[in-house]
């Protein structure tokens, strides 16, 4: 659905929201697809808005019930479709981007990331 490379997906909330733009510049060099999930119940007429955006309208709520249950906002999702970690709130996505940043052996702007 998002294709191939990192994917950033929050939960009702657009994960970038809040980030700086030397974080958003990180996710751009890195190619994170960023999406948001949308519920159709709440947003019954986002059908044809999510297509030109950055959203995703879920048909069920199996979407809803995993993010709820395991109590996140936002999943970092690597290109082997694990997940890098879970974000409970938007400092967890700052944490996330800079320990991606590190791993694989990037400038995070605040210096240079072994």
């Amino acid at each position: 659905m998002v294709g191939t490379g990192f994917t950033l997906i929050g939960h009702g909330v657009d994960p970038r929201e809040g980030l700086s733009a030397q974080h958003l510049e990180l996710l751009d060099a890195l190619e994170v697809r960023c999406v948001t999930i949308l519920e159709s119940a709440d947003h019954p007429s986002t059908f044809q808005a999510a297509a030109q955006s950055r959203r995703l309208v879920a048909v069920d709520t199996a979407p809803g019930d995993y993010f709820g249950s395991a109590g996140v906002m936002a999943l970092p999702v690597r290109p082997d479709f694990y997940l890098f970690g879970a974000a409970t709130r938007s400092a967890d996505i700052l944490r996330l981007i800079g320990q991606l940043a590190h791993d694989l052996r990037l400038s995070t702007g605040t210096g240079t990331a072994r």
